[in-house]
């Protein structure tokens, strides 16, 4: 048991959890400016949902960029990719429910995840190894190996 724990580890390395925690983190604050703005400001849904959504994308990239790969090359480069990849992953997120929701027999809350789970993978791949590319997590493994 031990060493699939260590296998485990070596796959989803620290970058991969901080990824996931800040995501996490990310979608609970985003929830909550949603629900503010709804709920106590009484925001209509869309433009709320917008204001979300632009939320979101502005604290993801931050946390991505600080603290989940810990970039310190050039900001505005970055920050066209990181719009790029994400704009592939919705894409490809879009493919995958609409496929699901028209040609696979699941009930939508699962079609939703699973898409959104390829958005997840996307996403992370495309950040990793071309938006923050040569992080301060990378530069340390070079240096290891």
């Amino acid at each position: 048991m031990g060493s699939l724990f260590s296998k485990l580890r070596q796959v989803v390395d620290a970058t991969a959890r901080r990824y996931a925690l800040f995501g996490l983190i990310v979608t609970a604050a985003s929830y909550l400016f949603l629900f503010t703005l709804v709920l106590v400001f009484d925001v209509p849904n869309v433009p709320a949902n917008f204001a979300t959504l632009m939320f979101g994308l502005a604290m993801s990239y931050l946390f991505n960029r600080n603290f989940v790969f810990r970039h310190t090359g050039q900001q505005w480069a970055a920050v066209l990719r990181f719009s790029i990849v994400v704009a592939v992953a919705y894409g490809v997120n879009l493919l995958v429910l609409q496929a699901l929701l028209t040609y696979a027999p699941v009930p939508d809350a699962l079609a939703q995840f699973l898409a959104f789970s390829v958005y997840t993978v996307i996403a992370y791949v495309g950040h990793r190894v071309w938006t923050f590319s040569h992080g301060q997590d990378d530069v340390e493994r070079a240096r290891n190996t």
